[in-house]
Order: C-alpha cells, then sequence, then structure tokens
C-alpha cells in the first residue's frame, strides 16, 4: 500500500501523470545572458509548489484538450462544463482574457495570501475550455482515504500530503530544457522529465536554486543515461512562458509496470529571473477512465465497487459515449494542476535514494 501511495501522490501532481519531474554545472546563473548568446544551453529545474484547484473555483488550470468549449447539458463534453483558464488564454474561446493579479513572488505573505500565486476572475461573457476533472477526482481519493483511515485520526488531503512528501524529498520530478538559444523566444526546445532523488542530506535547499539531485534510473530507457529519458517532448518559448506537448506515453507505476497510458501530457511556464526560476506553471493531460480505474482499483481493492461506481460519474471527453457503465467507464478524464520551477542542479543518475540523503527516510502513513 505504501508504494500505491506513492504513485497516487505523484500522479495527482504531474499528470498533471501528472501525477505522477535541474542548470548545468558549468554555467552560473549571473553568465546565463551571455550564456545564451554563446549558444545553446541546458537548464535543469526541480518542480514545487504543486497545487490542485478548489472544485468551485471561476477559472481552472489545465488545457483545452478536446477543441471543444462544453457547456452544460452539452453531449459532447458529456455535460461536464469546461473552466475558464487563467493561466493561458489561448484555451478560453476567442482567447478571452480574464482579470487577473500576481500574489507577492517572494511568498512574504504581505498580500494576505502569500503563496505567489495567479489570481483571476473570469471576465462577463468569456468561454472557458479547460478539461480538468482532477479537483473532483482528488476529493475522491481523499474520501477512499478517510475509508482505509482511522476514524479517530482522518488523514491529511491529497494537496497536504503530496506538499509534504515534496517537502521532505519522497517526491521530486525534474525538468531539462536543451537547446535554449533565447530565454525570451524561441522556436525550438526539448524538453524531458525525471523522477530524481535528492542528493544532499540537508532538506532545506531542495528549491532555493541550490537544490542537487539525482535522475533515477526509472526515469531512463538506459540506465544512467541522460541522453534517453523516457518522457521527452518538443516545445518553444514564447515571450517567455516555455509551452511543451508531449504525445501519447506511458508512466510506469508499482501497479502497472508497462505504464499507466496517458492520451497526452501539455506544460507551460514562463521564465523569470534570467532562467532561474518559472512561474506561473499549468499542466494538462488525459487519461483513459477504464486505465486509471484498473490502477486505483489495484491500489484500494476492497474498495472495488466504489470505485467501480465513481469512474463513469468523472467522465468529461467521451469516446464513444458518455460514461459508459458501472465497473466500464469510457472515454477519458482531463486533468490539470499548478506548479513553479526552481533552478537545480543534476549530479548523475541512481536507481535508489542515497544512504542519509535527504528522502532516503521513508514515514508511516497513518492507515496504510
Amino acid at each position: 500500500m505504501g508504494e500505491g501511495l506513492s504513485w497516487v501522490l505523484r500522479f495527482a501532481a504531474v499528470a498533471a501523470g501528472l501525477m505522477l519531474v535541474g542548470c548545468t554545472a558549468s554555467t552560473k546563473p549571473e553568465e546565463m545572458q551571455s550564456a545564451v548568446r554563446r549558444g545553446p544551453q541546458t537548464l535543469d529545474f526541480v518542480f514545487l509548489d504543486f497545487a490542485i484547484d478548489e472544485g468551485n473555483s471561476p477559472t481552472m488550470s489545465g488545457f483545452n484538450l478536446d477543441g471543444k468549449f462544453t457547456r452544460a447539458g452539452d453531449s459532447g463534453g458529456c455535460g461536464v462544463v469546461d473552466s475558464v483558464s487563467d493561466l493561458d488564454d489561448d484555451q478560453n474561446d476567442h482567447d478571452c482574457n480574464t482579470d487577473c493579479r500576481d500574489d507577492d513572488d517572494d511568498h512574504s505573505g504581505n498580500d494576505g495570501h502569500g503563496d505567489g500565486r495567479h489570481r483571476c476572475n473570469a471576465k462577463p461573457g468569456c468561454k472557458g475550455g479547460v478539461d480538468n476533472r482532477l479537483p473532483q477526482l482528488a476529493s475522491a481519493i481523499d474520501g477512499l482515504l478517510r475509508t482505509l483511515g482511522s476514524p479517530n485520526q482522518p488523514p491529511p488531503s491529497l494537496t497536504a500530503r503530496f506538499g509534504e512528501e515534496s517537502k521532505a524529498g519522497r517526491v521530486i520530478t525534474l525538468m531539462r530544457i536543451s537547446g535554449v538559444d533565447d530565454l525570451k523566444n524561441d522556436s525550438n526546445v526539448t524538453v524531458a522529465l525525471y523522477a530524481g532523488f535528492p542528493a544532499d542530506a540537508d532538506c532545506s535547499h531542495l528549491f532555493d536554486g541550490g537544490g542537487r539531485f539525482y535522475v533515477s534510473n526509472d526515469s531512463l530507457v538506459s540506465a544512467n543515461d541522460l541522453g534517453q529519458p523516457r518522457w521527452s517532448g518538443s516545445g518553444k518559448i514564447v515571450k517567455r512562458r516555455l509551452q511543451v506537448a508531449f504525445g501519447p506515453l506511458n508512466f510506469p507505476t508499482p501497479s502497472v509496470p508497462d505504464g499507466l497510458p496517458l492520451d497526452q501530457l501539455l506544460l507551460r511556464a514562463t521564465l523569470q529571473d534570467k532562467g532561474q526560476r518559472a512561474k506561473h506553471g499549468n499542466a494538462g493531460a488525459s487519461i483513459p477512465a477504464m486505465a486509471l480505474r484498473d490502477q486505483l482499483v489495484a491500489i484500494f481493492p476492497t474498495l472495488r465497487t466504489v470505485i467501480n461506481g465513481l469512474l463513469p460519474q468523472l467522465v468529461d471527453m467521451p469516446a464513444t459515449r458518455c460514461g459508459g457503465s458501472f465497473g466500464n467507464p469510457v472515454g477519458s478524464l482531463g486533468l490539470g494542476a499548478r506548479f513553479d520551477l526552481r533552478r537545480a542542479t543534476i549530479v548523475g543518475t541512481a536507481s535508489t535514494p542515497s544512504p542519509g540523503a535527504c528522502g532516503s527516510v521513508a514515514v508511516a502513513i497513518a492507515g496504510q
């Protein structure tokens, strides 16, 4: 069950396969502008501050994955109303924008929120196309965890649990951007994703720009070869906003060694501070409902009946028909999440966490 929970935590954030990953050591931050002019650079980042939207939020993370703008009652989207994007206006009908403001980027809390988030309200008449059922899925998983936990000690929410695991170095996701000629506009870059392990014993510098990490060999086609990532896509940088699309891919999990299939995975983030970080990250993916159903049953076998009834209700992108039937969901779920990136250093590869390093000691999870 512990391994299953690890997958649930990573998936909620990246598959966001979501759920489930650091700048070359030779390039110093102050040299970045001149270095970019000299030739293509490789930038390494670590993901942080994954966030799942509230189910009643007026705007959502994610993307228009089916090319439709579904309203209530539209059979083409199973009657699930698409959401307005506050991160990428081109995901809304006619690129309609939103009324947005940025909270403090230094997380000082001076604005009363203190999380540095991009907060928006949809302008009247703005019609969104975002397909994102992750808030509802996360809520359902929280319910499953409560069922298995102690009534006297309810488990933390999926979002809170993921945050704890990430800060403790037990769930690390890395991104490598290769072939960067210009941090403002670049028509062709390559983006790879990796799962990783902290290289240092101290967890306090994981996400401050000084974090050092190993890439997990599970993320590589050939062990110890960073040039052969399992998850790689072509992308571009437009007005500092990185945009990358991954085609169909399989995300390996403890319960599905051959991989949990994602129909697509899209990532965007705005590069800032001469490439030292990226803000306003937007992740979106779609996953076949039956594959997700099988994964959840493998993790929570005693709750098979509940899961069989749940999945058909979450489908928002139909195949031949909406939802399917009990135990036989048809179609896919769109998923979306928010994230930030901070520069990091990849020091090598490893198959397991280093003894004594941050994140090498797992903690017991109540009820698991």
